[in-house]
């Protein structure tokens, strides 16, 4: 499990979960919990229904509603961390698809303050183009995938500001990849 992997490596002080909406998710949250609390981490859980901001140790951790893609049963991820010095989002694969509109200006504005982005992947295939207003600030991307890179990045459509850092992971030959948040404390 990953959690074991990773909790041998680090402490992890709180693990976010969404609330279970279903029996296969109540299995997988279960198990999690369990392992959290064998290993001293908290769990806080969050309502994916809707849109919820979780603020602990100077962070805030804002999650959109859990929005899914017609070609999948499983949920599309967008969240943001934003503290004094770190603003960080991730885009799962798929965030374009089915989005409305709502959620287009909230992913921008997002976009525009993010000093970090990830890319994840939703799927094997890109179905389409990752559309975006820009960044304001980033100084580091990260891809799942070259494939995800191409998706999201056009020198045309949503350049990459000179300065930032990109890394590709499959390229990096890892699937792991570290960040630490200073809280100015």
């Amino acid at each position: 499990m990953q959690f074991r992997r990773l909790t041998s490596k680090y402490f992890v002080q709180t693990l976010l979960l969404p609330l279970p909406q279903n029996d296969d998710e109540r299995s997988v949250a279960g198990a999690l919990q369990a392992t959290a609390e064998e290993n001293g981490t908290g769990v806080v859980w969050y309502d994916a229904s809707i849109c919820d901001n979780i603020r602990f140790n100077g962070l805030t951790f804002e999650l959109p509603a859990r929005t899914y893609i017609k070609r999948s049963p499983h949920p599309v991820i967008t969240l943001r961390v934003a503290g004094s010095d770190a603003d960080l989002l991730y885009l799962s694969g798929g965030a374009d698809e089915d989005a409305d509109n709502e959620r287009y200006i909230l992913r921008d504005s997002w976009a525009r303050k993010a000093r970090g982005v990830i890319f994840g992947a939703h799927s094997p295939k890109i179905k389409q183009q990752i559309n975006f207003g820009g960044f304001d600030e980033l100084e580091l991307a990260v891809f799942a995938s070259g494939d995800i890179k191409e998706a999201a990045i056009s020198p045309v459509k949503n350049p990459l500001p000179p300065d930032a850092v990109s890394i590709t992971l499959e390229d990096a030959g890892t699937d792991f990849i570290e960040f630490v948040f200073s809280t100015g404390k």
